[in-house]
């Protein structure tokens, strides 16, 4: 701790302040600044100390932020006690309100480290719900973005895959998540705190190499860093790239499913399909999953690319042999002249017991 006297808040021109500021009035919409009130999600980390601290440097008015803190049972109670401390003090340094939650993670089912980041992203929206904040901040970077795309490839991901870190995604019907850092990177956000004289705290879950992003961040980084030293800017730029042609991909094949015979099974022209790049294929099936299996099947409306794959290829193939795909939320049937995908009933008992055929995807691991 560097004392209990107010932070030394950097000047609004100062770079990193000044592209913060400027994210966070972009991705908040064209509205007032007194609109757009925003929960800062805050570990006590350099990050997310740097993104409240900018953020206090371009607010004149402190009603306009509230800095909150979510408590989990994956670390030792001391722990826990020092990081809410730790976000505690800079709020009461910055001249924020604070607020926080607890959350249990150790007995939910499934991955700690997915469901650690699930009950905090809900945390966050009710609290958000709770103090009339329209937008959560987090301080993801441009090295959180490098490390994402590095995950991407080495899990084989497509282009939805490569889009790395959102800027800004629904929480939930009222509440938007918005990452104001995304363009810059983690030496810059230490920086700030150490200008405005504020000593944050260190993670040491984030020196747990057992962990995949861990260990890329320990071992992998730190040598694309020193071949390339803009290359978590590079990864940034590639992402916005991969979003955008995520974006066209999307819009062909909502046309392409609007075309399809829709019903209880939309049934393709196989002919149409195979004039389609693969990757337009893919899509076009992963978007009619999306739309009719997501208010049915939780967490089915999305197909991973090992799944996907074969289907494209049976799809485009001169085979005129049926082929089938068993899918968790139903069976792509390919004959000689049709596709059709044939809905699982959602009452059926074995509607999600489909293991590796299944169109689960691994949670998304950007938040």
């Amino acid at each position: 701790m560097c004392g209990d006297a107010p932070i030394r808040l950097p000047e609004r021109r100062d770079p990193f302040v000044a592209s913060v500021g400027a994210a966070w009035r972009r991705l908040t919409g064209p509205t007032p600044d007194d609109q757009r009130r925003t929960l800062v999600a805050c570990s006590g980390g350099a990050d997310s100390s740097a993104l409240a601290i900018a953020l206090r440097s371009v607010n004149s008015s402190r009603s306009n932020l509230v800095i909150a803190h979510v408590r989990h049972d994956l670390r030792s109670p001391s722990e826990v006690a020092s990081d809410a401390h730790q976000a505690e003090h800079l709020a009461d340094r910055l001249g924020l309100p604070y607020v926080e939650a607890d959350v249990e993670v150790l007995r939910r089912p499934g991955n700690a480290e997915a469901n650690a980041r699930d009950a905090r992203y809900e945390s966050l929206a009710s609290l958000a719900k709770n103090h009339a904040c329209r937008f959560v901040a987090t301080g993801h970077h441009a090295d959180d973005q490098l490390e994402s795309l590095l995950m991407a490839l080495l899990r084989g991901a497509g282009v939805a895959g490569l889009r790395g870190v959102a800027p800004a995604r629904p929480l939930d019907e009222t509440t938007r998540l918005i990452r104001p850092m995304l363009d810059l990177d983690r030496a810059d956000a230490e920086r700030i705190c150490q200008s405005a004289g504020w000593a944050w705290a260190e993670d040491e879950s984030n020196r747990d190499v057992g962990r995949l992003r861990a260990a890329l961040r320990e071992h992998v980084t730190p040598v694309l860093r020193t071949l390339r030293p803009s290359a978590p800017h590079r990864a940034a730029a590639t992402a916005r790239v991969m979003r955008e042609v995520q974006q066209v991909l999307s819009m062909h094949a909502r046309i392409a499913t609007d075309c399809a015979r829709l019903g209880d099974a939309p049934t393709w022209s196989r002919a149409a399909l195979r004039e389609m790049p693969p990757a337009l294929v893919a899509e076009t099936l992963r978007a009619a999953v999306a739309e009719r299996v997501a208010a049915r099947f939780a967490g089915q409306d999305r197909l991973p690319e090992r799944l996907l794959r074969p289907a494209v290829e049976a799809i485009r193939s001169a085979s005129g042999e049926t082929r089938s795909f068993d899918w968790a939320c139903g069976t792509l049937l390919v004959e000689r002249d049709t596709v059709t995908l044939r809905f699982r009933d959602p009452t059926s008992r074995d509607e999600v017991d489909h293991g590796e055929q299944s169109g689960q995807i691994d949670r998304d691991q950007h938040g």
